[in-house]
């Protein structure tokens, strides 16, 4: 079904207003930035995530990759199918990623990453790699509009997302405003699965939504910090590059230990979101973040 963004969570009414006063009272991002989105810059030298990837593919093809944007000509056919959760095989496989690349990961996460804020916070333990391949078939001609709050995920997250390779147009990720997206979800009450069936089925209200929608434009080297109730899409890549980036989450250790409800991932797993299992087990101490 076109939308369709998977289980939705669903809080009762026992919690429900619990979790509309974290869901709106959660600002870390406009506090700390001034704005809802934040753009910075890394040493893609330091942190050559492009070469993991780059060798990651090459081990898996075993055919040399030119570009990260053009490993959709050496891809097999099948790797080109995008399945009904919006994953195809190249995706999959980075589940399995190499030790180096996760070391760098963790080493961007508790050093690079804590420059920008001022409080103790967990990391999500493993990365979520995406290929958002040119060609791709299969994938919904509508963007699966979302926020992560809707599958489970605490609303006190921040968002990163870190392209490896030139994000633009087609094949970048979409973005929405944080006044708007909260507008949307106050007018729907905070009714997540309504939100999933308007998608799917009320044209009207897709196109609204489609209208707040603008897609990120970042070179390697590049990543965002975003509020994570920002609504949020990936798209069909009708470019001739494909786009393959990491999203990864953070939250406050604070919001975590404070809060009443026990958040727990919608999806196969039901991953509850907690140190040691969606999280590293260890938070990162305050150092030096912004102030």
């Amino acid at each position: 079904m076109v939308g369709l963004i998977g289980k939705t969570a669903i809080y009762k009414q026992v919690n429900k207003n619990v979790f509309v006063e974290e869901y709106l009272n959660t600002n870390h991002v406009n506090n700390i930035f001034g704005e809802y989105y934040y753009i910075f810059e890394f040493d893609k030298h330091k942190y050559d995530f492009y070469t993991d990837i780059k060798n990651h593919i090459e081990r898996l093809t075993q055919s040399e990759v030119a570009e990260l944007s053009k490993c959709h000509e050496i891809l097999p056919g099948d790797f080109l199918f995008t399945d009904e959760h919006n994953i195809n095989p190249l995706t999959e496989s980075f589940y399995s990623i190499s030790n180096q690349f996760i070391k760098k990961y963790k080493d961007f996460m508790k050093n690079e990453i804590s420059k920008y804020f001022h409080f103790d916070y967990y990391y999500q333990s493993t990365p979520t790699i995406r290929a958002q391949l040119a060609g791709a078939l299969g994938s919904d001609e509508r963007p699966r509009v979302h926020n992560d709050i809707m599958i489970g995920h605490p609303p006190a997250e921040i968002n990163i997302w870190l392209p490896f390779t030139q994000a633009y147009g087609e094949n970048s990720l979409l973005l929405a405003p944080l006044d708007q997206s909260i507008q949307i979800m106050k007018a729907l009450d905070f009714d997540f699965d309504l939100f999933s069936k308007k998608l799917q089925y009320d044209d009207d209200f897709f196109y609204e939504l489609r209208s707040i929608l603008s897609p990120l434009t970042l070179d390697y080297g590049q990543a965002i910090i975003f509020d994570s109730r920002c609504l949020h899409a990936t798209q069909r890549n009708t470019t001739n590059n494909s786009r393959l980036s990491m999203d990864v989450r953070i939250v406050g250790k604070k919001e975590l230990d404070d809060t009443p409800i026990d958040y727990v991932g919608t999806g196969r797993l039901k991953m509850p979101f907690q140190p040691g299992l969606y999280y590293d087990s260890q938070f990162v101490p305050q150092k030096h973040g912004r102030k």
